[in-house]
């Protein structure tokens, strides 16, 4: 209930107003008590609740909670864009980081390059290559790259440029030679490609590499010169040094074979580089398939491949060619061999001829006795007398080793034959064979032995046959190996292990050794004017009068063509080297005039207090001979240890 006492006053014109007007809509008749009591008492409060505020104000209910999803999308979608861009920061960092990681791991130089404007842009690598700071170097431009590239490069580099850009698809790719900021060369591997083109298609922003390749230029030059040198000394030992490679699809190659490939099959070593193919087509047909099957087994088993077969050589006709090569298991598969071929047709119809007569005249044409088990002769057959001259009255009942030795100089048995028996019960080797008429000749010997019932020994049974003939082809073959065949000195092998043995007798004694290195002058008019017959007698002349100047054990050579190569073991003074070049230039009698030649020498010293390998002592002698060549022929120059002085 409102109280009575309350009175809501307002201003005294309001509520006259409100009287009158309250009258007048009462006709006359109005309750004045009601009229007041209803002015001075409050009004009953509103009813209002949360329905009367939905219905009002829906709308903007409405909108106010879709402001809010919004807001938190943007928010949500923001943050979201926020972090992907802190990861794609991150990325690029780490991806930067990568590059620049990996172009200093390779030491890579590189370059960014706009073909328009001729601006470029170098990293500090691509200055160092050429010896500079990249400060140094300001202004940078094209014209940095042409003040540094060869001249001769140039001219490549930009035809190379013109292929690129018109093919975009391509990598401008190419080595050339900088100048140094020391005063030489550096080689540079230069690779590029074109990243952008202007509006109008013209090449722009072109980015590359340089690489420097100086020490792997310098190391193909090297194995290119060694491989000359090995060339030369191949050339001069009978038959084929090779390579043979046969990979996993069945391709055959020869990486490498010497010039005298060319008598054994009639190519050149260019030839069959790539392919071998062709080589099994000279084979003849009845041979063909055993020389594929006997590679085939060496390839499966990595063993020794060793073959003799016919070739059917162009201009020689059919000859009997012998093969032996180590196989070696290559990282990609494939099977390298490592051999040498050599023709063999001389010694088959030896062989053959052996073979037939021996078929003709006896039914075996070894040597056959039969000793009782502790080693009395009982029994020999023609064979024998033949090659000993004893017959078998003059053996029966002595022991073996008074027809068969160890060595001529110590007449006891075999400890090695006696030894095989014990742990084998058979023993096959060679063996020194006592002649009747006196003298021994070299045997191979075969000797088994024979039990009886009780399983025990009874005799012994050897073969042998005379390998006189093999043993001086051996020999041969070793001097082919060792001696040079036109002058009969050493040659390069041979003078290498005479060095090898000279320097290790100088280091024990304390001595000094003289390495010499000579080549001729003026030979090659001698072989145009009067011939290779007139040029060969000069080698050989030559070779003669410098056995003759220097002391017994001392060593001459020659290595190959008109180069000559001396060991002078602790020379007294260097009166020796002028008698040397004096006995040279002595003029040489031939048979339409005289020659006259004059050599140019390098020395290199072995001291004991600066001990040196041969190889070393080589090279510094022929850099030394190179000296005198180039400082006017017909004299000597002593290598220095840093300088080579006349």
């Amino acid at each position: 209930m409102p109280d009575p006492h309350y009175i809501n006053l307002r201003t005294q014109d309001q509520l006259s107003g409100l009287v009158v007007t309250l009258v007048a809509s009462q006709g006359g008749h109005f309750d004045i008590a009601n009229a007041i009591a209803s002015v001075v008492s409050p009004p009953n409060a509103p009813s209002f609740g949360w329905l009367d505020i939905w219905h009002k104000y829906t709308l903007m209910l409405v909108i106010l909670a879709v402001l809010m999803v919004v807001t938190i999308g943007l928010v949500f979608v923001l943050m979201l864009v926020y972090r992907r861009e802190r990861r794609v920061r991150r990325q690029n960092r780490d991806s930067r980081q990568r590059l620049e990681s990996i172009i200093d791991g390779t030491q890579a130089g590189t370059w960014e390059w706009n073909i328009q404007t001729g601006e470029l842009r170098l990293n500090e690598r691509w200055a160092q290559i050429v010896g500079y700071q990249l400060a140094e170097l300001e202004p940078i431009s094209i014209q940095t790259w042409l003040r540094f590239v060869h001249p001769d490069d140039l001219n490549v580099s930009e035809k190379l440029l013109k292929q690129h850009v018109a093919d975009a698809h391509s990598h401008y790719d190419f080595e050339a030679r900088m100048w140094h900021k020391d005063g030489y060369w550096v080689w540079v591997h230069d690779r590029g490609r074109l990243a952008t083109r202007t509006p109008d298609g013209k090449p722009e922003w072109m980015f590359g590499t340089h690489l420097d390749i100086t020490a792997r230029r310098r190391a193909q030059a090297e194995r290119d010169a060694w491989l000359t040198r090995f060339r030369e000394l191949s050339a001069n030992v009978p038959g084929g040094l090779y390579q043979y490679r046969l990979d996993t699809e069945g391709n055959s190659s020869f990486p490498f074979a010497s010039d005298g490939i060319r008598d054994i099959y009639g190519f050149s070593a260019d030839e069959l580089l790539e392919d071998a193919s062709a080589v099994f087509q000279r084979i003849h047909r009845d041979d063909v398939q055993g020389v594929s099957a006997s590679i085939q087994q060496s390839a499966r088993t990595l063993a020794t491949w060793r073959h003799a077969y016919r070739v059917l050589h162009p201009s020689y006709g059919e000859r009997w060619v012998e093969g032996t090569a180590t196989p070696k298991l290559q990282s990609d598969g494939a099977i390298l061999w490592h051999g040498y071929l050599t023709d063999i047709t001389e010694l088959k119809r030896a062989r053959d001829q052996l073979r037939l007569a021996a078929s003709v005249y006896d039914a075996s044409r070894e040597g056959i006795c039969i000793t009782d088990r502790r080693h009395r002769f009982i029994d020999v057959n023609r064979a024998f007398v033949e090659l000993t001259g004893y017959e078998l009255d003059d053996v029966r009942g002595a022991f073996s080793e008074s027809v068969f030795v160890e060595t001529p100089d110590a007449a006891t048995p075999s400890d090695a034959m006696m030894a095989g028996l014990e742990q084998a019960g058979r023993w096959r080797g060679e063996l020194w064979a006592k002649r009747d008429a006196g003298g021994y000749f070299p045997v191979e010997l075969s000797v088994v032995e024979v039990y009886d019932e009780k399983n025990t020994v009874a005799h012994h049974v050897t073969v042998f046959s005379d390998i006189s003939e093999r043993k001086k082809y051996e020999k041969e073959l070793s001097e082919m190996a060792h001696f040079d065949p036109l002058t009969g000195i050493p040659n390069r092998r041979l003078f290498a292990e005479c060095l090898r043995h000279a320097l290790d007798s100088a280091r024990s004694q304390g001595e000094r050794v003289a390495v010499c290195m000579m080549d001729l002058d003026h030979f090659k008019p001698v072989n145009d004017k009067y011939g290779h017959e007139a040029g060969d007698k000069v080698l050989i002349e030559v070779a003669r009068r410098l056995e003759r100047v220097v002391k017994s054990g001392d060593t001459v050579a020659r290595l190959g063509g008109d180069e000559y190569a001396l060991i002078i073991c602790n020379p007294d003074d260097k009166s020796i080297f002028d008698r040397i070049l004096d006995a040279v230039r002595e003029p040489i009698v031939l048979a339409r005039g005289q020659a006259w030649v004059s050599g140019s020498l390098g020395v290199a010293y072995f001291e004991p207090d600066r001990p040196l390998d041969g190889d070393l002592l080589m090279r510094q002698a022929d850099q030394a001979a190179y000296e005198s060549k180039s400082a006017g022929r017909d004299r000597v120059t002593v290598y220095e240890p840093e300088t080579v002085a006349q």
